[in-house]
């Protein structure tokens, strides 16, 4: 009994880093993933795999003292599809001043619709902005 409790365990927690990011969604166009908190956008942020896949804001999020990097980078672009739902990104501060800055740093044949931004700043190497 005891192997099986902690086959079950072992097992529940794979599936928890595995599929559990973001707060909801598949990342594909009919069930994009679900952005609503900081731990979203971290898993955002630090997912390169999924910069090709489809995101909805369904929450402002607060990104206070949060180490913010860019989304899409000049190795890993951003092509999927950001849809902000109407909801904003605040309190952002990107301090990168050796390479180009962005909330999305390298965006290509990607879409960012209906996304709000408040209180962002910047400080980066040449071109910056919100990608």
């Amino acid at each position: 009994m005891k192997k099986t409790g902690i086959t079950i365990v072992i097992l529940a927690l794979i599936y928890s880093i595995s599929f559990g990011s973001y707060s909801g969604g598949t990342g594909e166009p009919n069930s994009p993933y679900q952005i609503s908190t900081v731990s979203d956008w971290n898993d955002l942020m630090h997912t390169s795999a999924d910069w090709g896949k489809n995101f909805i804001l369904t929450a402002d999020v607060n990104l206070q003292d949060v180490n913010v990097t860019p989304i899409g980078n000049s190795t890993t672009k951003f092509t999927g599809t950001f849809d902000g739902n109407g909801h904003k990104i605040v309190n952002v501060d990107i301090n990168q001043p050796a390479v180009y800055v962005g909330l999305f740093g390298y965006v290509s044949k990607g879409t960012i619709k209906n996304l709000g931004v408040e209180d962002v700043n910047y400080y980066g190497m040449g071109l910056t902005g919100l990608g």
